[in-house]
């Protein structure tokens, strides 16, 4: 692949697959994922999304909660 090259889009669950607590920010494309959970913030590993506080934006471009849809 180029170095410019754009990867292809990682596919979300498919129709009638349990979704997986990702969620993304519509704004930059950030994947929050609960396995991961945000610890640089103090969310630790297996935060679900619900969880965090409405407060909580996204550590790439600052979009609030709101701003991310199920992945």
């Amino acid at each position: 692949m180029k170095a410019d090259a754009v990867p292809p889009p990682v596919p979300g669950p498919a129709l009638g697959e349990e979704q997986d607590g990702r969620w993304v920010c519509v704004s930059c494309g950030f994947i929050y994922d609960p396995r991961r959970g945000d610890p640089a913030r103090g969310f630790p590993a297996g935060t679900a999304f619900e969880a965090l506080p409405e407060g909580w934006v996204c550590p790439l471009c600052y979009s609030s909660k709101a701003a991310f849809d199920r992945y």
